[in-house]
């Protein structure tokens, strides 16, 4: 494109020859804007119209990076084979900045949404924490007595357990004792004394005489 426009300036360019490489550079120039339509359009449709509804992030982030690159190429055509006009240049990057600024914005909402449901999530979890660890540590005061009264009427059974068999065992032993008498001799009557009794104290001894009797006649 240069090499024509240098040509058209020389003296005796032929006016056939100019117009040929007019033509030419038309025929390049529209291969070239015809490829930078086709290259946003394809990028955008993988997006699609509503971009609010996308929640793959991941999806967006790839369509800003592929536009960036789109840019970065635009540029070097445009500065170092004129391949489009300063004008069309401009309208192409005014495109491709509208399509990223949504796509960002998209991803940033995105973004917000999901640090605000995780730190939801974390709070209802430590809550939820809390909670089980004050219905573990603080019982109600009904059951409390319902425990205490139970232990007390465990040791009262306890006790009356103990107390009967201890009885038992006590009938037990005076029928044995009662059994091994009887056993000595069946046909006696024994019979227990029940009473006390006084050993009597002016019994003589058998070396003393009995009182002399009064023998004098009257």
């Amino acid at each position: 494109m240069a090499n024509a426009t240098e040509y058209e300036k020389t003296e005796g360019a032929y006016e056939e020859c100019s117009a040929h490489y007019a033509k030419m550079i038309a025929q390049m120039k529209s291969y070239f804007v015809n490829d930078y339509d086709v290259t946003i359009k394809t990028i955008s449709d993988e997006i699609g119209d509503g971009v609010e509804k996308v929640e793959d992030k991941d999806k967006l982030k790839k369509a800003c990076s592929e536009f960036a690159t789109f840019q970065d190429t635009l540029k070097k055509d445009y500065e170092n084979h004129g391949t489009i006009e300063e004008d069309k240049f401009k309208e192409y990057n005014d495109t491709v900045d509208t399509y990223v600024k949504k796509y960002s914005d998209r991803v940033s909402a995105i973004e917000k949404a999901e640090e605000e449901a995780k730190k939801k999530a974390e709070e209802e979890a430590k809550k939820a924490a809390e909670e089980a660890a004050a219905s573990g540590t603080e019982q109600p005061k009904e059951n409390k007595v319902t425990k205490i009264a139970s232990g007390f009427l465990g040791v009262v059974v306890l006790i009356a357990l103990a107390a009967g068999g201890g009885f038992y065992f006590y009938r037990q032993q005076m029928q044995k004792k009662k059994a091994e008498k009887e056993a000595l001799d069946p046909d006696a009557d024994y019979t227990e004394d029940k009473g006390d009794f006084e050993i009597p104290t002016d019994v003589p001894d058998e070396d003393e005489a009995p009182d002399e009797q009064d023998t004098e006649p009257i």
